[in-house]
């Protein structure tokens, strides 16, 4: 039997096992409302807030309310992919009394699971991982060999790292900047949702920009974490011909600073397992993997609650891209199934 907690101390037996991105903090920054809680059995937690698209319309264009699950599948000890299965059955099924809509992919890519709910999209997906466990001799060692020497060069070179909530307006432009370049609209940039972020998770929420020499910021990331458990990549950025050299720089720093925090791993968050060579997405993984990272697997999915309201859904983004001279392909789902295909 699924239940619906709101209270986070009364989840005491999962708090071990909870990541970042699973504690109220996080769920309230990216709900930006009290519309979040975990959905609880006897073996597995599922942390989840609600989320309304096109809010802000000129035209009366009904709210779609759509569910997002912020992680995996949280267990309190072994379990297997069938009784996962079971599990997200049983939560697909209580919010079908909830005027759900879809539920939606988690937009940081971290909901990798071993099962999907019966009836749901499905495909297969992945993130990149450096175990922060060994020494920091050995995970430095873990680095491809060229890339080590790159990482030498930008320090040689005279770039430097520094981390801090001060950094936190740089790091916000940065990513806009890199978003836009992709052609990727930022609708009021990022700097209300970190804002929140450094507010909730405070010390578990860390800023980290590389500098050229002359000082000017090259390269930055948001990363957020939990002691003992997993950091995450959730933001990043960089100028405009930024160093390649300064980027692995800066993630070789991370790595160093996440492991001083006491913490067990840093995931680069999402890797399309269908990638073309002549694809942006290509040179990204093939960073992630050089930086002694490995590849995870799971699944991600969606589950369609209405179909006039996917229609619907989609429609408007189809419009709002033809609109900027773009074509919607789909969600992240959507692309990799077609991508299988």
């Amino acid at each position: 039997m699924i239940k619906i907690v709101r209270d986070y101390n009364t989840l005491t037996e999962f708090h071990p096992h909870v990541p970042i991105l699973g504690e109220p903090g996080f769920l309230k920054s990216v709900a930006g409302s009290e519309e979040f809680g975990w959905a609880v059995n006897d073996k597995f937690a599922l942390p989840f807030y609600f989320k309304r698209d096109f809010p802000a319309s000129p035209f009366r264009i009904p709210k779609i309310r759509k569910i997002a699950f912020a992680t995996h599948c949280i267990e309190r000890s072994t379990t297997s992919p069938e009784e996962e299965q079971e599990f997200l059955d049983g939560v697909i099924a209580h919010f079908s009394n909830e005027n759900v809509d879809m539920t939606s992919v988690s937009p940081f890519r971290m909901d990798l699971y071993r099962a999907a709910p019966r009836g749901a999209k499905v495909t297969e997906f992945g993130t990149y991982r450096v175990d922060l466990k060994p020494s920091e001799e050995e995970i430095f060692k873990n680095i491809q060999k060229r890339t080590r020497q790159d990482i030498r060069r930008a320090e040689k070179d005279g770039y430097y790292v520094e981390e801090g909530s001060h950094l936190l307006e740089c790091c916000e432009r940065l990513t806009v900047e890199t978003k836009e370049r992709q052609g990727i609209r930022v609708r009021g940039g990022y700097l209300g949702t970190f804002k929140r972020l450094q507010e909730s998770l405070d010390e578990n929420f860390s800023i980290m920009v590389v500098f050229a020499p002359d000082g000017t910021p090259d390269t930055a990331v948001a990363i957020a974490w939990k002691k003992g458990l997993r950091a995450y990549s959730l933001y990043g950025g960089a100028k405009e011909g930024a160093s390649r050299n300064a980027g692995k720089l800066l993630y070789a720093e991370a790595f160093k600073k996440m492991k001083q925090y006491g913490v067990s791993e840093f995931d680069f968050v999402g890797a399309r397992l269908n990638v073309s060579k002549d694809s942006k997405f290509y040179g990204i993984q093939t960073f992630k993997s050089r930086m002694g990272s490995e590849l995870h697997r799971g699944l991600i999915w969606k589950y369609i609650y209405s179909k006039e309201r996917e229609t619907l859904s989609n429609s408007i983004r189809k419009t709002s891209f033809f609109l900027r001279g773009k074509k919607y392909i789909g969600d992240i789902v959507d692309q990799e199934q077609n991508a299988n295909q």
